[in-house]
């Protein structure tokens, strides 16, 4: 018997029992096709591909072939996953190339346009009913698109072998050779059979050779006058290699189809599909959600790393103390071992550690300046041991407070060495979730380098979040004359790079440590604890246009020495002090612009129920320093653990338009320097142009009015203008 057997991947003629199995099983059965039925959708689509050749004037040679892709491509995929109509079409547009007879998609989609009126027409008993053009609307570039694609499906899922072979030259040949080609009858009958049985799928079971000689045979039985065919001793077929079984197959097939009463109904056979598409589609809806909860369980129970980065001597000092203040919180000693006192402690310890041999938790932090002497003074410092030897990274000359030295000459050459580290820290991450930096705008290595770093990383890890803890320089509290040039060219820098900045400055700090702390004599250090005890915990939801992302920060409760015991710890007592802008890190009046979000973060035993009272009592009471047009824009959240030393305590996150005048107030002294040329050489010098500086100033400049647009915006005004959505998350 013939090796009839299929090979679906290449579709050459071949022994192989799997590819027989499909052929018994197409895939529209595990769809919950019924076998009738997918054999009678066959049926249709040939039929359909028979019609719209003649139609459109195609040779008989391109219709067969369109109609073998067709059954091809049904054996390979279902017909309810893949659309009856578009994979016709596309089986006609793709057939008319492959026989070098091309003709338009429009052509094509006209051609099916008309059949599907004439068989609707004949399915609903209105055949007389008069017959439209396609109308070139955007349906019908709608569904030219989808035929495109469906043809370039095909291609993909055929392997891109198209090749077909046909049996009519075969029948032409072996007429000739049986003496018979001058008979029209049995040709033409011959033929008819070849040209029927192209609604089966013979053509993927026998060779053509086969198929010839069968139609041959079968019409030199049933023609008028019946012809006998050489079977002496053994049939003609067998002189073509063709055996009596597979013919026998052949014609019953054939046989089977003049019993046929009519042609399938489109319209029937269409809704039967769209049925089985609608539930199919259900639990297919039904698996995703079930696989996207297992992945929110499992994203759940993952801890969401931080790799965190200190640039320069401020960011450096300020990182310092913020790993003090986290390492005390978790229980962690100067030596990196848990000596903690209670289990809550090491809950999402891996959000800033590592655990290494021995039971030693490690920062995932890396620690960066241009000079060696503050990498020094941690080293030697209490917590000294707790860093990784090789996350110091450090340079010889220092920066000099000069931005272009640690953007573009010494820092860019660091820079390198930096990345290796944080690559090394991010890769021993699980779950990932961003980057903070800790630096200060008014240096050179804080905010040249710093923003280098930031820029890169966003580069390299562009779907993380980027949060920065940024110290903004203040003229009452002033180190160097060209801080305003440094903190124009790096916050250029952060509202096209960072996700969230949190501004902190000086003065604010200073002002918080002489009237509320009473501190006769600040030192950094007392400005660095406040900054550390904001730092230490923060979840935010703030970001309703991408490049308003700078933060007002805040904490309470804070208190004198010696005080705290007169003040009630209360939700209320936190909320209002939180509210206060005595105890906002940046110094600038909330009263003075309004509040676009608001993050709280309560720490300690409390209500959640209160807290929300709470917070709801303050938004009413201020109502006009809210934006209207931002519905639900004050999140509240309450971690039970309180901070060390504390019962409770509020962290607070303002992302407010009163912010425009910090960046006023550097603005304004960048523009006095910037107009006077003022040390301008020094940054020219180390390679940078002009152009950057102007570059810069417009940037800040369209900040502050963007904050001020937003801040008059009125509800109407929003109905206009559509803001985009962005959120960050930390820790």
């Amino acid at each position: 018997m013939e090796n009839r057997e299929i090979n679906l991947t290449k579709w050459l003629l071949m022994s192989d029992s799997e590819s027989l199995q499909k052929l018994e099983n197409p895939p529209s059965l595990l769809d919950g096709v019924d076998k009738e039925v997918e054999k009678e959708l066959r049926y249709l689509g040939c039929e359909l591909i028979q019609q719209g050749a003649i139609l459109l004037k195609l040779p008989q040679t391109a219709a067969a072939t369109g109609q073998i892709l067709f059954q091809r491509f049904y054996y390979q995929r279902s017909f309810v996953r893949y659309n009856f109509e578009h994979v016709v079409t596309g089986c006609l547009l793709l057939a008319s190339k492959i026989e070098e007879e091309p003709r338009r998609c429009r052509d094509v989609l006209n051609a099916y346009y008309r059949l599907k009126q004439i068989h609707n027409n004949r399915d609903y008993g209105t055949p007389d009913k008069k017959l439209h053009p396609m109308i070139l609307d955007q349906n019908y570039l709608n569904m030219k698109l989808l035929v495109i694609k469906a043809e370039r499906r095909i291609l993909n899922v055929l392997g891109f072998v198209v090749r077909v072979d046909h049996p009519h030259k075969l029948i032409y040949v072996y007429l000739r050779s049986l003496f018979l080609l001058d008979n029209k009858e049995i040709l033409q009958k011959a033929w008819s059979y070849m040209n029927d049985g192209l609604r089966t799928d013979l053509y993927l079971r026998h060779h053509p050779k086969t198929i010839a000689c069968a139609c041959i045979h079968l019409a030199a039985k049933t023609i008028d006058i019946p012809v006998l065919l050489p079977a002496n001793p053994r049939p003609w077929f067998e002189l073509f290699d063709v055996n009596a079984a597979d013919v026998s197959a052949i014609c019953q097939v054939l046989q089977k189809l003049f019993m046929k009463t009519e042609v399938p109904r489109l319209a029937e056979l269409s809704a039967q599909i769209e049925e089985l598409y609608k539930k199919l589609v259900g639990l297919i809806c039904a698996k995703k959600f079930s696989r996207l909860q297992e992945k929110l369980h499992r994203s759940q129970n993952k801890m969401r790393e931080i790799v965190h980065v200190q640039a320069g001597q401020c960011g450096n000092q300020i990182g310092s103390k913020f790993w003090e203040v986290i390492s005390d919180e978790h229980g962690i000693m100067e030596d990196g071992l848990y000596k903690g006192d209670n289990d809550l402690q090491l809950e999402r310890i891996d959000v800033y550690y590592n655990e290494a041999s021995g039971g030693k938790y490690v920062p995932r932090a890396v620690l960066v300046d241009l000079e060696p002497g503050t990498m020094d003074a941690i080293r030697s410092g209490p917590y000294g041991q707790l860093f990784r030897p090789d996350s110091f990274i450090f340079g010889q000359g220092g920066a000099g407070n000069n931005w272009a030295k640690g953007h573009y000459t010494d820092g860019a050459e660091l820079v390198d060495q930096v990345l290796d580290v944080v690559r090394k820290e991010a890769e021993g991450c699980d779950c990932l979730q961003g980057f903070q930096l800790t630096h200060s705008l008014g240096g050179g290595t804080g905010s040249g380098m710093g923003t280098l770093l930031i820029s890169k990383i966003r580069e390299e890890y562009p779907d993380r979040i980027m949060s920065s803890f940024s110290v903004v320089p203040s003229p009452k509290v002033s180190d160097t004359v060209v801080e305003p040039y440094n903190a124009t060219l790096s916050v250029h820098q952060l509202v096209e790079n960072t996700d969230e900045t949190f501004c902190i400055d000086n003065e604010a700090l200073y002002d918080i440590c002489f009237r509320t702390l009473k501190l006769q004599n600040p030192s950094y250090g007392d400005l660095n604890k406040l900054v550390a005890l904001t730092m230490s915990g923060l979840a935010v939801n703030m970001v309703p246009f991408p490049r308003l992302h700078f933060f007002m920060p805040g904490f309470a409760p804070l208190a004198a020495k010696g005080s705290s015991g007169f003040y009630a710890e209360s939700v209320s007592e936190l909320t209002q002090q939180m509210f206060d802008a005595k105890n906002m890190m940046a110094a600038c009046d909330p009263k003075h612009g309004r509040y676009l979000t608001v993050a709280a973060i309560f720490r300690g035993k409390m209500s959640m129920r209160e807290v929300e009272d709470q917070m709801q009592a303050v938004q009413a009471r201020n109502q006009e320093y809210f934006v209207e047009w931002i519905p639900n824009n004050v999140k509240t959240a309450v971690c039970d653990i309180p901070p060390k030393g504390l019962n409770m305590s509020a962290t607070f996150i303002g992302n407010s338009t009163s912010i425009q005048e910090l960046f006023k107030r550097i603005s304004d002294q960048f523009t006095s320097m910037f107009r006077r040329k003022a040390f301008l050489h020094w940054y020219t010098g180390e390679g940078m142009d002009e152009m950057e500086f102007t570059e810069a100033e417009s940037n800040m400049c369209d900040l502050i009015n963007e904050y001020q647009q937003y801040q008059e915006a009125t509800v109407d005004d929003e109905a206009d203008e559509a803001g985009a959505g962005y959120e960050g998350s930390i820790v």
